[in-house]
């Protein structure tokens, strides 16, 4: 049987639904922008990074935004068309059923907001471990999930949300799996709220063409 290692999955919703809560301070259009940044960056960070490790890795992108699917598909990545685009949990439960079906012994899971993400901590948190039955994470600065890497891939029911970092060890814990907790610093800041912005925008001053955030 023709197994293959690891499914990278970068979900990511449609632009009208993606940091809806930024709009309140932010118009829309700088807020689409920011948006469609930091998922360019996530996947040009991530593809140059399996293009030179070792290891059999499949990057895709879970959506079904057209514009984002136009995106990807221009920088030759296979995309999986979401069912769930509304629940983040559901999406990715269906994406490790078929990478499941596909014969992907593990997946990995990379959040398309991180402003900073670093490819020496890209390479550390892929290269962790190539063992069966295994869950690797990196939490997010408020004990979200900002990276998980399991083995197999459909071997919890996923629980993003609030303190979801706790609910997956939990979960992974309670599937016999051994979960190992990478505290990397690149991955751990996401881009949520204004707070974030505002970090954002004073590491990187120029982010996006002709907006500074003051």
């Amino acid at each position: 049987m023709d197994y293959k290692n690891c499914l990278i999955v970068i979900p990511m919703k449609s632009l009208g639904a993606s940091k809806s809560r930024l709009e309140k301070h932010l118009p829309k259009n700088i807020k689409d922008k920011i948006v469609l940044k930091l998922f360019c960056n996530t996947l040009e960070k991530i593809k140059n990074v399996i293009d030179y490790i070792d290891g059999s890795f499949n990057l895709v992108v879970l959506t079904n935004c057209e514009e984002i699917s136009e995106i990807t598909r221009k920088k030759n990545i296979q995309i999986i068309k979401d069912k769930y685009d509304k629940n983040l949990s559901f999406s990715l439960q269906f994406a490790a059923e078929w990478a499941s079906k596909r014969k992907y012994l593990s997946m990995c899971i990379f959040p398309a907001d991180i402003a900073g993400l670093n490819i020496e901590d890209i390479k550390t948190f892929l290269l962790y471990s190539n063992k069966d039955r295994y869950a690797v994470l990196c939490p997010s600065y408020d004990l979200g999930t900002n990276a998980l890497f399991i083995s197999p891939p459909n071997a919890i029911k996923f629980n993003f949300g609030k303190k979801s970092f706790l609910s997956h060890i939990n979960l992974a814990s309670n599937a016999g799996l051994k979960p190992v907790i990478l505290s990397l610093e690149s991955i751990k800041y996401d881009i949520d709220n204004m707070i974030d912005v505002e970090k954002l925008f004073k590491d990187y001053p120029n982010f996006i063409e002709g907006y500074s955030h003051e």
